[in-house]
């Protein structure tokens, strides 16, 4: 039963119960949204206010376009017009010539300190959606009404500092017109148009890592560069922004700048923090809702410039990172090799390690509560009218990422204050994990996993709650066709046109088998009933016109008017990659087929290039010798307002936290603040700390003695001593140490609010911390004698100690790892890994027996996908540990486990491998048959008589490139296989037989030599 949904009603300026008309914040002035408290425009009690001062107002000229419902679309153009800086790129655009300035996508770029190797670490490229077809610099005048030009040109020479020593971008290219190249952006897979930053900065070269720079050209011929936290980088860059020439953020200089006395000094903000300082600058100043997509550029140039601070800082920080024991646990690895690398910390939100992070705290909830009952995508709809009814003339949503940004936190709000009531059957709401994303597509979307007391698993549960066809009644079945329908087309396989610049896969096509293919497996067949399929995926009742409905609740779509898809998030194992899933972050996965769209990214990573403009056309081959996207980090504009605005990116219900672990002669603890000199305690020495006594838990008394060290920080939280909360409920004192350290407050948390711990991961190798996180893990202590003593002896070592407590009596230490890693819910891929890692490091004692014990969650991934074919998923997880294997040098046979399936076993294997895919196989021969040429079908008629007759038969098929070899051999292939036969397409080299489904090497199917 769903209980009934409250209108999830917004309004500017008024409350949730209506009582003011026009609610703004008493400090600032910012006009607040239904929901917003006020403060978060300027600090607690507007502490930020007085950081920030307003910005001089515009000057009158500008009344000429302000008005104009053209404005927000040409703000850049016209912005690009009057800059005076350009940024530097150590990039040597190599097919340009050799040009100072080179304008890519707009953006105009001084071309400095080439690298021959074409291999510069650092980029930064703003992409321009809008204009991604053309290169909007080269006719930029032309576009801008010459009374705009004036006015513009008139009010910066009467209120601009800068106007009389400094030469804009358009005055510098009249001068010196053979500086100038063109470029273009291309973007793989962008699913709309909008403005973003694309970034490469990830496990990059410390000699090549640097933060990004402005270059101006003054009117006697000098250059100058400007640093990343330099004020002047607002006013030199977006004239149109800051007329006046008003300072923007920055570090005042350690020496004299010429450039900043040129402005007058009463004109100097106070120091605050950069995005405090944005912040104010978004939510104040109606400019930036004016100029629209100059306001998109400036917000991820800002936001970009944040990050530029924090990477220079882990630059610069490396060496004294390692120089402690703890780096590697910090930054997610068992051990850094000292190198050149640039390695991005846990705490950098969207590094690979801060994922692992994120997945481990998801996986944790789950491994206490259960599986999640529910998977929903929720994504911002630009028509809300609480969007439109901020837009001016011209404009569209894309030319307001503030309020997107905003509208979206309010609804996603209360679309999560209702899913806690509204299904009063399925018992409380258990855990909650969300994740926003912006994934190219110009509207952030939030990925929600649920989880209830009682699970929805009977088809006719499932029925009350989500549908996939459409409703009968008119006004349902309007909605559900404005915002649950997949893009319709005829199959699963769309067509074979390969991917290019011109024709880019689209969001919901793949590359696969030399065809473009719904990686979402539309259109989908009609079913009379819901029922599970062999992975236990949710296969939903359908009728024949609803192959394309995507699943939905209708109450939901109904009063929040935007799509939103809702799943089962289905059983057993499958639940462990939809945590995998909404934190996939930066990482890149595996290699599809390398031929078109090489590698799979997450949804802030972009696979871009670099095209060059010969005679007024546009050259789309990328400037790169060879023909490979750079991949890079994608910041759009609505993903840096997110941010800047504070909110969340994850938020997980109940919280988790993660604490350390570390041996006692560790430096992992010794932290110390520039206010207070006093050393603070690590989370474990405040867990030896704990009070005395005892405590209510419920109905329950427990001694503060018995408690293990994550259930001592589930129960309770530290808080700064304060005389006043001494003796109240709840609130406790540590015991003091003898490290100098203050004793804190020990406060209890509420039980309606509940919070879990987990100890970080530490592999085997590290011996003496694995024990002393065994025992954490299974007894109390006060000490880290106390932990080491045993029925009364003290022993020398934890390892020691856990061996006298019989930790390992049963099962080793290898054996005890990999069970608790099954038992918090490791992907099998995970646990493949961690099997590598033991036995190479010499922790399994016999790999055959622990190889039989777990093999079946080491392979359920494979067996999955075999449809529940045991021996074969077994077999293909070996296939994979052997090739992890070979990167130690090792082999299966090192380790006495048995090899893959012999040779006589490859045809069982074979035809298992294909059956399951027959109906698929059968799709694609039909579609194939009706795009072949006279000349295709007659081969493939000649093909398929022999092997109906049993006839031998030798063929050899030529052609130009292009003309359909590929796609005749793949649909001959297909329907080989969907008539329980065996094809086996072979190649000369590995990356031709990738281009084959089950393709192979002809020396390693034949034993041909090399």
């Amino acid at each position: 039963m769903i209980a009934p949904i409250s209108t999830p009603r917004l309004a500017w300026g008024s409350s949730s119960n209506n009582r003011s008309a026009d609610r703004r914040c008493h400090i600032c002035g910012v006009v607040l949204l239904t929901g917003e408290r006020a403060g978060f425009c300027c600090g607690p009690n507007g502490n930020r206010y007085p950081a920030i001062q307003p910005l001089p107002p515009l000057p009158d000229e500008f009344g000429t376009f302000l008005s104009s419902p053209d404005i927000s679309r040409l703000s850049r153009k016209l912005n690009l017009i009057f800059s005076f800086a350009a940024m530097e790129s150590t990039h040597a655009f190599p097919t340009l010539g050799d040009p100072s300035f080179v304008a890519v996508a707009g953006r105009v770029y001084h071309c400095v300190r080439p690298d021959p190797r074409g291999d510069t670490a650092i980029r930064w490229m703003l992409y321009d959606g809008f204009d991604n077809a053309s290169i909007p610099h080269r006719a930029h005048a032309r576009d801008i009404p010459s009374s705009w030009i004036r006015a513009m040109r008139t009010s910066l020479t009467r209120c601009n500092p800068f106007v009389s020593t400094i030469l804009s971008l358009h005055a510098l290219q009249v001068q010196e017109p053979l500086q100038f190249g063109s470029a273009s952006i291309i973007v793989q897979d962008s699913g709309c148009a909008e403005i973003a930053a694309v970034m490469c900065y990830e496990n990059t070269l410390r000699s090549q890592i640097s933060p990004r720079s402005l270059l101006i050209s003054t009117v006697d011929n000098h250059a100058q560069s400007i640093p990343t936290v330099s004020r002047l980088w607002e006013p030199m860059a977006y004239p149109l922004l800051f007329p006046h020439g008003t300072l923007g953020w920055g570090l005042r200089p350690l020496i004299h700048d010429p450039f900043l006395v040129a402005v007058d000094s009463a004109d100097s903000d106070t120091p605050t923090t950069q995005i405090w300082h944005y912040r104010a600058r978004l939510l104040r100043e109606p400019r930036f809702s004016i100029f629209g997509r100059l306001t998109n550029e400036y917000v991820v140039d800002m936001f970009s410039r944040e990050l530029d601070a924090r990477l220079s800082y882990i630059r610069s920080n490396q060496e004294h990172l390692r120089a402690q024991e703890q780096d590697a646990a910090l930054m997610g690895h068992e051990e850094l090799q000292d190198s050149e690398n640039i390695y991005l910390p846990a705490s950098f939100l969207g590094s690979g390690r801060w994922s692992a992070n994120q997945i481990a705290d998801s996986l944790t909830i789950a491994a206490t509560y259960g599986p999640p009952t529910f998977f929903v995508t929720f994504t911002c709809n630009g028509d809300w009218p609480e969007i439109r009814s901020r837009l001016r003339p011209g404009q569209t949503y894309t030319d307001v990422p503030v309020v997107v940004c905003r509208v979206f936190k309010q609804k996603l709000s209360r679309l999560m204050a209702i899913f806690r009531t509204m299904f009063p059957n399925a018992g409380p709401l258990l855990y909650s994990i969300q994740r926003v994303e912006f994934q190219k597509r110009g509207l952030p979307h939030a990925h929600i996993l649920l989880k209830y007391a009682r699970d929805c698993v009977l088809p006719e549960d499932i029925d009350q709650v989500i549908s996939a066809h459409i409703p009968e009644a008119a006004d349902d079945a309007e909605i559900v066709r404005r915002f649950m329908i997949h893009p319709t087309h005829n199959s699963t396989i769309i067509n074979t046109v390969p991917p290019s610049p011109e024709t880019p896969l689209k969001y919901c096509e793949k590359w696969k088998d030399g065809a473009r293919v719904c990686r979402f497996g539309y259109p989908k067949p009609s079913r009379e009933q819901t029922s599970f399929d062999t992975s236990n995926r949710v296969l939903y009742r359908r009728g024949e016109g609803d192959a394309f409905v995507v699943p939905y609740c209708l109450p939901l779509i109904r009063k929040f008017e935007c799509h939103m898809n809702m799943e089962v998030a289905g059983c057993g194992q499958l639940f462990q990659y939809l945590f995998k899933y909404i934190h996939k972050g930066t990482a890149n996965c595996a290699i599809e087929n390398p031929v078109c769209s090489t590698v799979i990214t997450g949804p802030d990573r972009a696979k871009f290039r670099i095209c060059t403009e010969s005679n007024g056309e546009i050259d789309r081959e990328p400037i790169d010798e060879i023909e490979e996207y750079w991949s890079g980090r994608y910041l759009p504009a609505t993903e840096g307002v997110w941010r800047i605005l504070g909110y969340n990116i994850t938020q997980k219900t109940p919280g988790v936290t993660a604490l350390p672990v570390h041996l006692p002669d560790s430096p992992h603890h010794q932290r110390y603040h520039r206010s207070n000199p006093s050393p603070t305690l690590s989370n474990l020495e405040h867990y030896f700390a704990r009070p005395e006594g005892s405590f209510l838990n419920g109905a329950d008394q427990r001694n503060f003695r018995d408690l293990h060290y994550a259930e001592y920080f589930s129960h309770f939280r530290l808080q700064k001593f304060n005389e006043a909360n001494v003796g109240k409920p709840g609130f406790f004192l540590e015991c003091h140490t003898n490290q100098g350290a203050p004793a804190m407050h020990v406060v209890q948390r509420d039980p309606s609010r509940p919070h879990l711990s987990r100890l970080q991961s530490v592999h085997i190798s590290r011996r003496e911390l694995f024990y002393l996180r065994n025992l954490l893990l299974t007894r109390p202590g006060i000490s880290w004698e106390d932990l080491r003593t045993i029925r009364g002896t003290i022993y020398p070592s934890f390892q020691a100690a856990c061996l006298a407590l019989g930790l390992f009596a049963d099962k080793d230490e290898a054996e005890v790892c990999m069970q608790e890693a099954v038992d918090t819910l490791r992907t099998p891929q995970q646990l493949r890994i961690l099997f590598v890692h033991l036995l190479t490091n010499s922790c399994v004692g016999t790999p055959l027996r622990f190889w039989d014990e777990f093999r079946p969650k080491i392979s359920q991934d494979f067996i999955l996908a075999a449809n529940g074919d045991v021996e074969g998923g077994c077999n293909e997880a070996l296939k994979h540990l052997g090739f992890f294997l070979q990167g130690h040098g090792k082999c299966l046979d090192d380790f006495g486990l048995p090899q893959p399936l012999a040779h006589d076993n490859k045809v069982g294997w074979e035809l298992r491998r294909w059956s399951p895919q027959s109906a698929a196989l059968r799709q694609q021969v039909d579609v194939g048959l009706s795009m072949f040429n006279s000349e295709q079908r007659n081969i493939f008629l000649r093909v398929q008589h022999a092997v109906l007759d049993n006839e031998p038969l030798l063929m050899f098929i030529d052609g130009k490139a292009g003309r359909g070899k590929m796609f005749l051999v793949n649909t001959l292939c297909a329907w080989v296989r969907s008539v329980g036969r065996i094809a086996l397409p072979t190649a000369t080299s590995a990356f031709a037989a990738q281009l084959y489904p089950g393709g192979r090497t002809t020396h390693s199917t034949f034993g041909v030599r090399m």
